[in-house]
């Protein structure tokens, strides 16, 4: 039996060293993990709805959702951000508006524009309808090199763009910004 290989990569940003920024790429086969994914959606959906989601990082600081399908990008973003914040994470845009209307006093979002079920362009229009969200900032994560996704985003209401891979300094600074000002 023949079976292709699935491949992911990860980068992660690791620090500086003498004027130069040192990233890590992982390399994995994840062939498997794709199939054990897929029988834990099969299951997910016939057994028991899920216990409402935790904030994770910072418990007493202000909550930001990060809406983003990849899982090691919401790590990373976990890492760099959950000792200023306390971070919610929603895996598509559907599961993101959801957590909007049901979390109190989240200060922004962080939105990967290409998801499955719900991308980014639809969470910021649905987002933009709806008067109860339209003061929470949204910084979209993007890694489209093309100035035309940025100004897309903008004018459908983002507060910002960050490209990937992330500079940790950059996004805190960025963040922090869109909360103060909120």
């Amino acid at each position: 039996m023949d079976r292709t290989k699935s491949l992911m990569v990860s980068v992660c940003y690791m620090g500086r060293k003498d004027n130069r920024k040192l990233f890590l790429a992982l390399f994995r086969d994840i062939s498997l993990l794709k199939l054990t994914l897929s029988a834990e959606r099969i299951q997910e959906t016939v057994s028991a709805p899920a216990a409402p989601p935790r904030a994770l990082g910072c418990g007493s600081c202000r909550k930001v959702l990060i809406v983003e399908d990849n899982q090691v990008n919401r790590l990373v973003l976990r890492k760099i951000l959950s000792q200023d914040y306390s971070i919610l994470e929603a895996p598509n845009g559907k599961v993101g508006l959801d957590m909007l209307h049901s979390e109190e006093h989240i200060a922004a979002v962080l939105l990967d524009i290409i998801m499955p079920i719900m991308d980014g362009y639809e969470f910021l229009r649905k987002k933009t309808q709806d008067p109860s969200l339209r003061g929470i900032p949204v910084l979209v994560l993007s890694q489209s090199e093309s100035r035309d996704s940025e100004e897309k985003t903008i004018r459908m209401g983002a507060s910002g763009f960050v490209r990937k891979p992330y500079d940790p300094e950059n996004l805190r600074k960025t963040l922090d910004a869109l909360v103060k000002d909120n």
